[in-house]
């Protein structure tokens, strides 16, 4: 849960420990400088510890801080879960989105096939027609030539 580390109230201060008020050896180079407050899980400790306090009943502080955290703990994990489900339903929303788009798409494809198939049922058909007609053309050229054939030979045996 980083968010629990970052602070409560940010401001533009940042302290600087790079001098030498404080010996090298006590922070290590990358927290030397960080910004000043609570960070929200301590905030939110602080107001689980003073809500608990006005209720009493506790024996010892040291249940009662371990209390307090625990609540900001659960604070901080219930957020970071409100987070997260945005995340996912604005994720599922595009996702929802596109799958419209897509399905727009297919259902223009589905049209256009629709409309090629029957283009091709209108070509098959009238290439059907054409064989037909080309059939018929082919019968009465062999009709012609058999006549013409005939004829000749007919010339031929008149003329012997």
């Amino acid at each position: 849960m980083n968010n629990g580390n970052l602070p409560a109230s940010p401001t533009k201060e940042i302290i600087d420990l790079t001098d030498d008020t404080i010996d090298s050896n006590y922070l290590s180079q990358s927290n030397r400088k960080f910004s000043t407050g609570l960070t929200k899980r301590e905030h939110f400790a602080a107001m689980a510890m003073q809500g608990l306090c006005s209720q009493g009943g506790y024996a010892s502080f040291k249940y009662l801080a371990a209390d307090a955290v625990t609540a900001a703990n659960a604070l901080l994990a219930a957020l970071e879960g409100e987070s997260v489900l945005r995340r996912l339903n604005k994720r599922i929303a595009g996702l929802e989105e596109q799958l419209n788009v897509a399905t727009k798409l297919l259902d223009e494809r589905k049209d256009e096939i629709e409309r090629m198939n029957k283009r091709l049922e209108t070509i098959q058909n009238l290439a059907g027609e054409c064989n037909n007609e080309a059939n018929d053309m082919d019968s009465a050229l062999c009709s012609i030539w058999l006549e013409v054939d005939e004829a000749l030979k007919a010339s031929k045996g008149s003329q012997s």
